[in-house]
C-alpha cells in the first residue's frame, strides 16, 4: 500500500482504493485470518489470473482450523463446568479443580 499523503494538520489522506484495502483487511482480522494469509487474499485480489477456487480454498481452510478450535475450546468448557467446586462445599477437598 503507498505511503498516504498528510494534510496540513498532520492527518493521513487515505484514497479510496486504501480505504477498501483496510476495509478489507479489518474484516479478515475479524475472520480469524493471520496477517500472512490476509497478505495472500490479498495477492490473489490483485491478480488478474487467479480464479474463485483459490479464495474458497483459502477460506475452507480456515474454517477447518476455526471448527477445530471451536472443538477443543466446548471440550475446555465441559472440563471447565464439571470441575466448578459447589458453593455449599466447604472442605478443601470439594474446592479443587480435576
Amino acid at each position: 500500500m503507498e505511503k498516504p499523503q498528510r494534510k496540513e494538520s498532520g492527518y493521513r489522506q487515505y484514497n479510496g482504493d486504501a480505504i477498501d484495502r483496510l476495509f478489507f483487511i479489518q474484516q479478515a482480522k475479524e475472520l480469524g485470518f493471520s496477517l500472512k494469509e490476509i497478505a495472500e487474499l490479498l495477492s490473489i485480489k490483485s491478480d488478474a489470473s487467479t480464479v474463485c477456487s483459490d479464495v474458497k480454498h483459502l477460506a475452507e481452510d480456515k474454517l477447518s482450523d476455526v471448527e477445530v478450535f471451536k472443538k477443543k475450546t466446548g471440550f475446555y468448557i465441559q472440563r471447565l463446568e464439571g470441575n466448578i467446586p459447589n458453593e455449599g462445599v466447604l472442605d478443601h477437598e470439594g474446592c479443587c479443580i480435576r
